[in-house]
């Protein structure tokens, strides 16, 4: 009779149930101070160290409290062997390892060889119940699966894929399904047959999980790793061996799932010293813990007030994929591992403000019915066992011969018979025969048995032997085939693997050429980014260049603006000088010409004996005037034959004069215009260039005769009349006795008296 099936439980088939808390407190060294003490099996207290002033002190109650020393298996019998119970009756379970970084949570998760931990042996409580059940006529078939993955800087990773050395760890989404419920997709689920097939899968994970060294521990978790562990029970037909009808909405049913979880510890930069990537791992590790945190504030909030605000689940990864266990799976538990050293008195109390608050929630958890079946097919299934089991003792039962019952009574003795009245001898035989008659009955019925026993055995035997010839004869063929079809395979498996090796090879000369490719690229990316950093320095180059140059010419502009101010206001002054030489010559006009006559004639003697020359014809005079020259109105003038008059001379106008003559002006004290003429000679150079040197300076000043004095008139003296000045001059021998004379080697011509010769 097949098993009848109760209806699925609806979703108002709930019941609330509290989330457990328990603690276990870390064992360390008698002689460390220590802040946590263990009250009795519900309390611990946390007290701020002797060293320490402080009023925070807390007590905390939990489920239960596990002390320093506590077995292994006295946490795992309390904690976790009741969740594989539910788990191997079809309700799922989730348990958290909670504290702060070495605090004792993977040591309570995972254990070590002689002190396994929570994984371990709850893989071998649920193989070996399962052992003991598929022994069991109880109308189930088991299979287990598993998934291990771990969520790292809030990305989730699968720790029991496939790993290869040039691909990264791919990052899985999670998804909401309806039925699946929360989960990672494309995460790998592994079936697992067996205890040693579970652990070599565990380890294998167990190696790719991020651990790393802190200050604060060796080997510290640097993720939330998630072990789930997936029970299907699939119900048939003990009789017929067919599964329900309806198989997936009862494996669907009937599946049920336990997560352990390992959370990463909680730790504070300012003690531990992270930086770069720790730093980082510790923020997202924070985070997700704050997160886990504040959905269980805002549920016991929700359940206190009645309010509906809104639990951010899907802030964290962590919280995402377990939020069904908060809201309709429940069998949530939380083992929080206390460190009591006295450093981590404030961590501790943390830890213990976030128990208080787990506890405080309650959760809706899912009722779900076994299948049940009829009482009378159970009866008579039971009969029908019963029979079929005394059949095959009897079949297969030793043999079992009677020796005793099979025996004729006793021997015959030897008899001699001397005597027919022998009455001794003839009444002992009467007896043996009337014995050995008795006897004969018991023998029959025992032969009797045995012969039935025999040919039952026979006819088994025979059935068995004929059906055996029957399902060679069907095998034989089908061995045959196989046997070729296995032939077949082995070819084709040989063909594959010198495929498989030629494709191997063919992907090692791949990825030479790959790391060639990406060493060109390499190259090729260090090259551009040097040309680019050479283009952004040739780049910031010509910027300093232009804003240099345009400082330059800011600066030139300047220069030229105010040389152009000063030149104008030269021009002004020399203008305002000649006009005020003009009316001083318009005063002392015949004077002046008659002096500067008579001291040119000398000068120009002076000069005659004073610089022996070549002849005057021979000469080539370039005049460099500037632009700003103004004619002096001096008596005294150069007298030389230019050859060209230029401004600004070029190498081209020195190559084709002999001589040079520069005139340079400046404004002297009391507007005197002082025009200086420095006479040079042109030479050629060796290398065919063109130099001029010096010989000689002259000086022309003009300006008033008051001026030229430098005294200054008193108030109370008559000024010198024009008569007596003029007549200074109009002696013929006075006026002979001056010369002026130019020096060779001499700054500037001087004038002197001829008579003191």
């Amino acid at each position: 009779m097949r098993p009848k099936r109760v209806k699925t439980p609806s979703s108002s088939d709930l019941e609330m149930e509290p989330v457990e808390v328990f603690a276990r407190i870390k064992t360390v060294s008698p002689a460390e101070s220590t802040c946590v003490e263990y009250v009795d099996e519900q309390t611990v207290d946390c007290k701020p160290p002797s060293d320490v002033i402080s009023d925070k002190g807390s007590r905390a109650t939990f489920t239960k409290v596990f002390d320093q020393g506590a077995a292994q298996s006295a946490v795992y019998d309390e904690i976790c062997r009741p969740m594989v119970k539910r788990l191997l009756k079809g309700n799922s379970g989730l348990l958290f390892n909670y504290g702060v970084t070495s605090s004792g949570k993977t040591y309570t998760m995972t254990g070590s060889p002689n002190q396994p931990g929570f994984l371990p042996r709850a893989m071998e409580m649920i193989f070996s119940s399962i052992d003991g059940h598929q022994t069991k006529d109880d109308g189930f078939q088991y299979a287990v699966f598993m998934t291990y993955c771990d969520i790292y800087n809030e990305s989730l990773y699968d720790l029991l894929a496939p790993q290869s050395r040039t691909r990264k760890q791919e990052k899985l989404r999670i998804r909401d399904d309806p039925e699946r419920g929360v989960y990672g997709h494309n995460i790998t689920v592994k079936e697992v047959r067996s205890l040693d097939e579970a652990i070599r899968e565990y380890e294998r994970g167990l190696k790719q999980r991020r651990m790393a060294e802190t200050s604060l521990n060796m080997t510290s978790s640097r993720s939330h790793a998630i072990m789930s562990l997936h029970v299907v029970r699939i119900p048939y037909d003990r009789n017929t061996g067919d599964v329900f009808e309806d198989q997936a909405e009862d494996v669907t049913n009937f599946s049920s799932s336990l997560h352990l979880v390992d959370l990463a510890g909680s730790e504070r930069q300012k003690r531990t010293n992270a930086q770069g990537e720790k730093l980082r791992e510790a923020g997202n590790i924070n985070n997700s813990l704050m997160t886990l945190r504040r959905c269980i504030d805002i549920l016991r909030q929700n359940q206190r007030t009645g309010s509906r605000g809104n639990v951010p689940y899907r802030s964290s990864k962590i919280t995402h994929m377990f939020r069904n266990f908060f809201e309709i799976l429940g069998g949530v538990k939380l083992v929080i591992c206390l460190n009591p050293a006295a450093s981590e008195f404030n961590e501790n109390l943390d830890v213990l403000n976030f128990a208080e608050a787990a506890q405080a929630i309650v959760c809706k958890r899912e009722i779900k019915e076994d299948i049940q079946e009829d009482f009378e097919a159970r009866e008579k299934d039971a009969a029908m066992a019963r029979a079929k089991n005394n059949k095959r003792k009897t079949i297969f039962q030793p043999w079992e011969v009677n020796e005793d019952a099979l025996a004729h009574g006793p021997p015959l003795p030897c008899i001699e018979l001397f005597n027919v009245d022998d009455n001794e001898m003839i009444p002992q035989m009467i007896e043996i025969i009337r014995q050995r008659v008795e006897r004969r009955e018991v023998i029959s019925e025992e032969t009797d048995r045995l012969t039935y026993t025999f040919r039952k055995k026979l006819h088994h035997f025979e059935r068995e032997n004929v059906d055996a010839l029957g399902k060679l004869r069907i095998l034989e063929p089908q061995i045959e085939k196989a046997e070729g079809e296995n032939d077949r395979l082995m070819k084709d498996n040989r063909r594959l693997e010198k495929k498989n090796r030629a494709l191997m090879e063919a992907q090692r000369v791949y990825e030479l050429d790959k790391k060639e490719a990406e060493a060109d690229l390499q190259a090729m990316s260090n090259k551009l980014e040097n040309e680019s950093r050479s283009k952004r320095q040739i780049e910031a180059q010509a910027k300093r260049k232009v804003e240099d140059e345009r400082r330059k010419l800011n600066f030139e502009t300047s220069r030229k603006l105010r040389e152009a101010e000063e030149s104008s206001k030269n021009k002004l002054n020399l203008n305002e000088a000649k006009m005020h030489q003009l009316r001083v010559r318009k005063t002392f006009s015949n004077n002046s010409l008659s002096s500067s006559r008579s001291i040119t004639r000398d000068s120009r003697t002076t000069d005659h004996l004073a610089h022996k020359r070549r002849s005057k014809s021979a000469d080539k005079w370039l005049a460099h005037t500037p632009k700003e020259t103004i004619d002096p109105g001096t008596v005294l003038q150069p007298k030389v034959l230019a050859k060209k008059n230029v401004h600004i001379p070029s190498v081209g106008d020195l190559r084709t004069v002999d001589q040079y003559l520069l005139t340079h002006q400046e404004l002297g004290s009391g507007n005197q215009v002082k025009t200086t003429l420095v006479k040079g000679e042109v030479f050629g150079t060796r290398t065919g260039g063109t130099q001029v040197r010096f010989t000689g300076k002259e000086k022309l000043t003009s300006g008033s005769p008051s001026e030229s004095r430098g005294v200054k008139r008193r108030s109370n003296e008559e000024p010198e009349s024009l008569e007596s000045a003029s007549s200074a001059f109009t002696d013929i021998a006075a006026r002979c006795d001056l010369a002026v004379v130019h020096e060779k080697g001499a700054s500037s011509a001087h004038i002197t008296n001829s008579n003191n010769k």
